[in-house]
Parts: C-alpha cells; sequence; structure tokens
C-alpha cells in the first residue's frame, strides 16, 4: 500500500514533468523552426530587393550610350546624360552605398559611371568615386559573376563584406544596346545593417519564446500558420515581380527565357512546336524626342495592353528591352504565327496613342516584327532576331517569318 501510495503520489508529477518537458520540446522545435523560416524569408526579401534594384538600374542604362563612353571616356556630356537616372535611383533608396556600371574585357573588368562623380547625390557617407575604364580587381574569382550577368541574369553576392562604414552586399544586372548585344553591368552594394538588427531581433525573440514556452504553446500553432501564409504571399509577390517588367506590366526576359526552355523541351519529347514574334517599334526614338519621355513611357504601356487584349492568355507578352518586345506562341508553326503578326501589325498601326501633356493629341506608331518557330532551329530567338532585322531593311512596318515578306 505504501508503495502503490507513493507512486500514485509522485504519478501526477511524473506527467505534470513529462507534459511540461513535451510541451518545451514542442515549442522549442516550432520557435527554432520558425525563427529559421523567418530568417530564410528574410535574406529571400534581401536577395530579392537587391536583385530587382540592380535590374531596374540596368533598365536605366542606354546602351549606345555606354558604348559610345566607352569609347570616349572624356566625353562628360554622355557621362551626365548616362548617370543622371542611376544618380535619382541612388537618392530614391538610401540603403545603396555605391551605385555604378562596369564592362568587361577579356575577364578584366573596368568602372565606367559611378553616382559618387555627381554633385546631385545626396549622402552622409564619405565615398570614393571610380573613374571612367578604372581597373577594378575583385578579391575572388568573378568567372561566375561574370557568366551570370552576360547570360541574362542579375547576380547577387552569397557573402556579405563589412568595412568601418557598415556590412554590405552586392549585386550585378546586365543590360544591353539597342540591338539587342550585352553592353556592360549594373552594380550596386546594399547597405543591409536594418536586416541584421531585424535577424537579432528573431534571436531574441526565440529566446523569449524559449522561455515562455509553455504560456505560448498554444499561440503558437497560430502563429506558425501565419508565418507560413506570409511565406506563401512573399514568395509569390517575389516571384512575380522578378518576372515582370516594372514599367509595362508585360513579362520579363527571365520569365521568356523559362518559358522558352519549357516549350523546347515540349518540342524535343513530345514534337509539339513553338512560335516566337520579336516585336520592335519603328522610330520610337521620334516619339520621346518629340512628345517627351513620359508620352514614351505611356505608349509602351498602352502597347502591351494593346497586345495582351488581342491575344490568348497563354501567349506570354515579353518585354525583351527598350521598345522591343516578344510573344510566345505555344503549340504554334511559323505560317499561323504569321496570320497572327500581320493582324498585331495592323491593329497596331490603326491605333491611336494619346500625348501624356495632350491628351486631346494623339499619335501612330508601326511595328515590324519577325517571326521564326522551333523548327527552324533551337535557336529560335536569333531566328526570330534575324527575321526582324530583314523587316527593319525592307523598309519597316511590316512582318517577315521564314524568309516571307508581308508589307503593310
Amino acid at each position: 500500500m505504501t508503495v502503490n501510495f507513493r507512486i500514485a503520489r509522485s504519478r501526477p508529477i511524473i506527467l505534470g514533468v513529462t507534459a511540461s518537458f513535451l510541451t518545451f520540446v514542442a515549442i522549442a522545435v516550432s520557435v527554432l523552426y520558425l525563427g529559421a523560416q523567418s530568417q530564410k524569408i528574410n535574406n529571400d526579401c534581401l536577395d530579392s530587393r537587391i536583385g530587382e534594384l540592380a535590374t531596374a538600374a540596368s533598365l536605366l542604362i542606354d546602351g549606345d550610350l555606354h558604348e559610345k563612353l566607352q569609347a570616349d571616356p572624356t566625353n562628360t556630356e554622355i557621362y551626365s546624360t548616362l548617370v543622371k537616372p542611376l544618380v535619382d535611383l541612388h537618392n530614391l533608396v538610401p540603403e545603396i552605398y555605391y551605385l555604378y556600371t562596369m564592362i568587361d574585357i577579356n575577364q578584366k573588368i573596368y568602372f565606367i559611371l559611378d553616382t559618387t562623380n555627381s554633385s546631385q547625390l545626396k549622402t552622409a557617407r564619405q565615398l570614393k568615386a571610380s573613374k571612367v575604364m578604372e581597373l577594378y580587381e575583385p578579391a575572388y574569382d568573378p568567372a561566375e559573376w561574370l557568366k551570370t550577368v552576360r547570360s541574362g541574369r542579375s547576380f547577387v553576392d552569397k557573402e556579405f563584406f563589412t568595412d568601418e562604414f557598415g556590412t554590405f552586399v552586392s549585386a550585378s544586372a546586365p543590360f544591353y544596346n539597342s540591338q539587342g548585344e550585352y553592353a556592360g553591368f549594373v552594380g550596386l552594394d546594399f547597405d543591409v545593417d536594418y536586416f541584421l538588427v531585424y535577424e537579432q531581433e528573431i534571436l531574441n525573440r526565440e529566446f523569449i519564446a524559449l522561455v515562455l514556452g509553455v504560456l505560448f504553446s498554444l499561440l503558437l500553432g497560430f502563429l506558425v500558420w501565419i508565418n507560413q501564409s506570409t511565406v506563401k504571399k512573399l514568395r509569390d509577390q517575389q516571384y512575380l515581380m522578378s518576372i515582370t517588367d516594372p514599367l509595362t506590366g508585360a513579362f520579363n526576359r527571365r520569365y521568356f527565357e523559362s518559358v522558352c526552355e519549357k516549350e523546347s523541351q515540349l518540342y524535343k519529347r513530345h514534337a509539339i512546336p513553338f512560335s516566337i514574334l520579336v516585336i520592335d517599334i519603328d522610330y520610337f526614338k521620334h516619339v520621346n524626342d518629340e512628345y517627351g519621355h513620359p508620352t514614351g513611357d505611356a505608349a509602351l504601356i498602352e502597347l502591351v495592353a494593346l497586345i495582351r487584349s488581342s491575344v490568348r492568355v497563354e501567349n506570354s507578352c515579353v518585354r525583351l528591352g527598350g521598345e522591343e518586345f516578344a510573344l510566345v506562341l505555344p503549340n504554334t508553326l511559323a505560317y499561323k504565327a504569321l496570320i497572327l503578326a500581320e493582324r498585331l501589325r495592323l491593329l497596331i498601326e490603326e491605333t491611336p496613342f494619346h500625348a501624356v501633356e495632350k491628351p486631346s493629341f494623339h499619335f501612330y506608331l508601326t511595328v515590324s516584327i519577325g517571326v521564326a518557330d522551333i523548327t527552324q532551329g533551337d535557336d529560335i530567338l536569333s531566328n526570330s532576331d534575324k527575321s526582324l532585322y530583314r523587316a527593319k531593311e525592307n523598309g519597316r512596318n511590316c512582318v517577315v517569318a521564314q524568309g516571307v515578306i508581308k508589307y503593310a
């Protein structure tokens, strides 16, 4: 009886300790998982934001002017024209430490533009300006970095670096000339101190959660659900932003490459063809020169909306850069794509576009369109570019596909 009584008395203690221990373990595991996920979200958001900033900066660069400055480093007029939009972006995002452009020649990297050289830059930091064609010697092998940007993708360093001013991470994104040729890349160094503060806050909250684990046991499930919902929402938002052109809302080159790869695999496995239309606005520079860049931007937005309203949802509308766009047409051969291209050409030619500062005034655009399908060869973009080149050679405002010219 004594033994049984002692066991009966100790059972609630054993159950309580066991329950407390199991609850604490469950809370600890959950909190650590939550912390890891939050840190991952933090890092993903950081990488995504920096990559997007670099990509946005690259869209501000006129590749043709950049090549002229490379050939004539002392041309201050071209330098001022090119660096101004970068300075505006730098002033808008104070977390940017350095913002610059570079070129790589024979595996050697040179500075071209540096916002630090502009008197319009508003920063309290003591920055060292880089000169045009100043050699940059990285502390690590730049092969992967250069390979990534030359392939048309942004590059974000995997490691932070720290100096007396703070902690930073670098990102790069390529830009192109009017012929779609690689012309260099934008680089930026981003201040991540406030991200590190956020990480420390996460660690502090983990400690509090572990100390008060039993009290937070019921609340934790709700927090995990909120966290996972936030993770998905952030990932969806970041993914959409990463594949979308910020000005027009069309898909960007990154998305274009992934769609072409997917369609190419379908063709190889199941012989399902696809076509590409490369659309270039004729003499678009005249619109910017005559009506201003706001009108030019508005025209690009209207053009994308017009194209999207005229094709099927599965026909992805992509902005390749500048005034050049593309349409990916699944399960379509070139002769069918030619019909659609001609219909789009006529629709665009007949549609009035409005000047921003004079809403009552309108003007018209024409386009040249190059068409190719996957049956002509694996490099379908190159083939469609060749067709586009022929369309321009034949007076513009026409469609060329597989050697067949469709005139206006």
